[in-house]
């Protein structure tokens, strides 16, 4: 009895024994290990950075932004050195009743090159306030109108200069507008562009205006808009606008009145600023 009972219970335990998956081990190893990997992959110890940069308005340089309807030229500088100048009109009274300028974009008032009863040909010259780039500035967009006619086609001519460390550079020219069927103004908007913060920057008008009756420039609405962005100072001050064409010299007053046929180009030649100022932080 006890030897059958024996053999019964040894019997049991090999059973149980050979049972027994021999890979149970290694599967209970692979579940630890993949839900290890798991929690791994789901709280991650190496960090994420992401920056989100949103255009933030500046506050306004105070004297840049101006319309002309108080009949003053604020804080730009007429800058001419002849007898002709920059001076504001009104549309209700124009100086030259033959060759009036069509309405303006907005209000009644803008600027225009006055040549005086004699219509004598130069360069007239209008610089604005000196403005300072600051910390968190992203973007200067300038925006401005204009009017210009001329007797012979792209004879009368505008030009847009920056000044930066007292060197001035051409930004744009408008004289594919200087025809004598022009009766519209135009609007124009382009960003202004600079190298370090702290520069200081000036907009620069000439404007070269001939001696006939049907010959005019005029501009108005000039203003800037600047932007920044809502993250760190790293992230907004480190991206400079360059210009789109490559800059030129700056002009020079003509010496010789101009011809009574079609005009040639000119070779002109750099001036030197040496005038006071006084900076405008943006």
């Amino acid at each position: 009895m006890d030897q059958h009972f024996f053999l019964f219970s040894v019997g049991l335990l090999w059973m149980l024994v050979t049972n027994v998956p021999v890979n149970s081990e290694k599967s209970s190893t692979d579940m630890v290990l993949n839900d290890a990997k798991s929690a791994t992959d789901t709280f991650s110890t190496t960090p994420v950075y992401t920056t989100t940069v949103s255009p933030t308005p500046f506050s306004t340089i105070p004297g840049f932004n101006i319309d002309f309807e108080d009949g003053t030229i604020a804080a730009w500088t007429e800058a001419s050195r002849r007898s002709v100048k920059w001076k504001v009109e009104n549309k209700d009274s124009p100086w030259e009743l033959d060759n009036a300028a069509p309405a303006p974009v907005n209000g009644s008032s803008y600027l225009r090159v006055d040549r005086g009863s004699s219509l004598s040909f130069s360069v007239a010259i209008f610089r604005s306030p000196v403005f300072e780039v600051t910390l968190g500035v992203r973007r200067i967009d300038f925006t401005f109108s204009f009017w210009i006619r001329s007797k012979w086609p792209q004879f009368t001519n505008l030009e847009i200069y920056i000044v930066t460390d007292g060197k001035e550079e051409l930004l744009r020219t408008w004289y594919e507008y200087a025809d004598i069927n022009n009766r519209n103004w135009q609007t124009r908007t382009f960003p202004l562009y600079w190298t370090t913060i702290g520069q200081e920057l000036q907009v620069v008008f000439y404007a070269y205006c001939g001696s006939n009756v049907e010959d005019a420039v005029a501009i108005d609405n000039i203003s800037l808009t600047i932007t920044g962005g809502s993250t760190s100072a790293a992230v907004t001050a480190t991206t400079p606008f360059l210009p789109t064409e490559p800059p030129t010299e700056p002009p020079t007053e003509p010496t010789t009145e101009p011809p009574t046929e079609p005009p040639t180009t000119e070779t002109t030649t750099p001036e030197t600023t040496t005038e006071s100022k006084t900076t405008i932080r943006v």
